[in-house]
């Protein structure tokens, strides 16, 4: 793992544990190019994993409760969805970074077209079968 002070998100003073963010993560079919990518902290780089999961969550729950003849949910309406508590919990650069990513593949996922990824992993790519709910 490298170690620096570049943060896309924060500022450090010494060199802290940086990693390679894909924006539309791998695990929901992004590419390693560069427009794709964000250099941050280890930190930032979880935190903003952890806000795209919720996203998830949110948007799942509200494709659940659509009736027929309902309007379809769209990935705005999934973002906004995360209870604000939660949301305030992450710093404004980590949830620029979530949105951006959110943006990239939300659409998709509200149409169904990520359907197995979700249930398969999270955005960080861990296995579901994996976690302690």
């Amino acid at each position: 793992m490298a170690r620096g002070t570049d943060c896309a998100i924060h500022s450090h003073r010494t060199p802290v544990p940086q990693e390679r963010h894909h924006l539309q993560p791998v695990s929901r079919r992004g590419e390693t190019t560069d427009d794709n990518l964000a250099l941050v902290c280890a930190n930032a780089h979880g935190n903003i994993h952890y806000l795209l999961d919720a996203i998830e969550k949110a948007a799942v729950g509200l494709m659940a409760r659509v009736k027929e003849g309902d309007k379809r949910p769209t990935y705005t309406d999934a973002f906004l969805a995360v209870p604000q508590a939660v949301v305030n919990t992450y710093s404004d650069g980590e949830r620029k970074l979530a949105r951006a990513g959110w943006r990239r593949y939300g659409a998709d996922f509200m149409k169904g077209k990520l359907a197995r990824e979700w249930t398969e992993t999270t955005t960080m790519g861990i296995l579901r079968t994996e976690l302690d709910d």
